[in-house]
């Protein structure tokens, strides 16, 4: 329905280290919950860190075959002396960047490399046909009662609030919020109308369905409302081939906050991790300042994505998805 723009700031990864390969080495501590540091996910946020955009997207434009081939284990007891420390971190940042093998004997090709699939839901899995105006109107239709203006107008930021709160459903605040503004209604019978009249508005693009089926390890993070969104992915049955799904109310805080993402990653855990959803602010900069690969969806300006595909039907052409990458 709508997202609030969550309060909390974000936290940019930033290189305590005094080099770049240090900095790479440190990440194993920092990102302490993958096994084989130092990750993909540890080098991107390590370059990111030092303001390496472009050699930090250049890790990304591979599917996952790639990165396995790519991603080199550095065993905690192979690093000595700083000059060791820099030849290391040098091999794994030169061989993942130039897609070729293993320049150092003591690191292992990691084979055995895991990507969990982390997408946002609205706008992203599913879309709206009628869109939210359409909904609305769909709604009083099965109410019985005449749409207005106000009424509509009202409906997001009664919404919002509610949500902010994690205290009830944001439909019976949205429903509320609409009945101040003169709709005559009961709250909670049309908030559970509205959704009805939104669940027969959502649908997924074609093919979406069958990437989902092909990946492993997939978790859905979204800003919405828990009851709502597993409702949406039943209805459009992409609920079978999703492994783990974090709402807003699951953890009390929206994204960008840290609490989504961690719960997520808990549930899918993953080497290496693929973000995909069509806000910048919520999905794309706060993976990419975590280490992910990731795909904006949209027509917009996709910010720090290392992807951008126009519309959700075309996510299965994202480089990251692609069969021969």
């Amino acid at each position: 329905m709508w997202c609030p723009r969550a309060a909390l700031p974000r936290e940019r990864a930033e290189g305590a280290c005094g080099s770049l390969a240090a900095c790479v080495v440190e990440g194993r501590r920092v990102g302490g919950r993958f096994h084989r540091p130092p990750s993909n996910v540890v080098v991107r946020k390590a370059l990111r860190a030092f303001r390496d955009d472009e050699r930090a997207s250049a890790l990304s434009n591979h599917g996952e075959a790639a990165t396995q081939r790519l991603a080199l284990s550095v065993r905690q007891d192979s690093v000595g002396s700083p000059a060791e420390t820099d030849r290391l971190a040098g091999a794994y940042l030169n061989t993942a960047a130039e897609g070729g093998e293993s320049v150092y004997s003591g690191a292992d090709v990691g084979t055995g490399v895991t990507v969990g699939y982390l997408f946002d839901l609205d706008e992203t899995l599913v879309v709206y046909d009628p869109e939210r105006a359409g909904i609305f109107r769909d709604a009083c239709r099965r109410a019985g009662v005449e749409p207005t203006d106000d009424a509509a107008e009202a409906l997001g930021p009664g919404y919002v609030e509610t949500f902010a709160a994690f205290e009830e459903s944001p439909y019976v605040g949205a429903a509320r919020a609409a009945r101040e503004a003169g709709l005559e209604i009961d709250p909670e019978r049309f908030a559970e109308t509205y959704v009805e009249a939104e669940l027969a508005a959502t649908h997924a693009p074609e093919g979406l369905g069958e990437l989902l089926a092909s990946l492993e390890r997939v978790g859905v993070v979204t800003n919405g409302y828990g009851p709502v969104q597993r409702r949406k992915l039943a209805v459009t049955g992409l609920a079978d081939h999703v492994d783990a799904v974090v709402c807003a109310d699951d953890v009390e805080a929206f994204k960008p906050a840290d609490a989504p993402f961690d719960a997520v990653t808990d549930a899918v855990p993953a080497d290496d991790y693929v973000v995909v959803g069509d806000n910048v602010d919520y999905d794309v900069r706060p993976a990419s300042d975590r280490g992910y690969r990731t795909v904006f969806v949209g027509d917009g300006d996709g910010g720090p994505a290392d992807h951008s595909v126009p519309e959700p039907a075309a996510i299965p052409t994202a480089p990251p998805f692609r069969q021969d990458d």
